[in-house]
């Protein structure tokens, strides 16, 4: 299957979770949307990154002070005195703009995975894990972040626990999907289809 077909192919099946799919109609398509998944989260993350640059560089002009600026070949830093929250960028916005991106994505390879799954004689329902893992995990890092710049200043230590377990499930339960995505496929009919089904 060609590279153009194979991506059409997935978007005109968006909501069809039945059936089969091979690799090779698999693999363009979740790659073209991964890369772009990654330059979504990057164009949400900049606009508030670029605020915060510019909250910094008005702070410094304003309370010379307060700032120490080194500035070398290749290299700039800046050492603000007293705790300065509103300088921190807004992690809220960012993990709701991450949020969103990981939504989409979810949605337009949701199908795909299943059918993928599903040629390898696996239910669809693993490929779920890593994103309800992630979406935990965005939730939990912005709950920590509010804690941090709340009155106290430190976030709840079972939290971050908790957090740091989530990551590490998320990672396992990634690496654990992406083995069964590039595997072969199942040479046997399965109850989802016969062997070399759909494409």
């Amino acid at each position: 299957m060609t590279f153009g077909a194979a991506i059409r192919y997935n978007l005109e099946n968006l909501s069809n979770f039945n059936g089969r799919q091979a690799r090779d109609s698999f693999w363009p398509y979740a790659g073209v949307v991964l890369a772009l998944a990654f330059l979504g989260a990057m164009l949400a993350m900049v606009p508030e990154i670029l605020s915060t640059f510019e909250r910094v560089d008005t702070f410094i002009a304003e309370n010379p002070e307060l700032a120490t600026v080194d500035r070398s070949a290749g290299q700039y830093s800046v050492r603000i005195e007293g705790s300065h929250p509103e300088l921190f960028p807004d992690f809220t916005i960012i993990v709701t703009a991450m949020s969103v991106v990981v939504a989409v994505t979810v949605a337009l390879l949701a199908a795909a995975v299943t059918r993928r799954l599903h040629d390898r004689g696996m239910s669809g329902l693993w490929g779920m894990a890593p994103a309800v893992l992630l979406l935990s995990g965005l939730a939990i890092f912005a709950t920590l972040f509010a804690q941090m710049m709340g009155d106290e200043g430190i976030p709840n230590p079972a939290l971050f626990m908790f957090g740091f377990a989530n990551n590490l499930l998320y990672l396992v339960s990634l690496i654990f999907l992406l083995v069964q995505l590039a595997g072969s496929s199942t040479t046997r009919p399965t109850r989802f289809g016969p062997a070399n089904g759909e494409l």
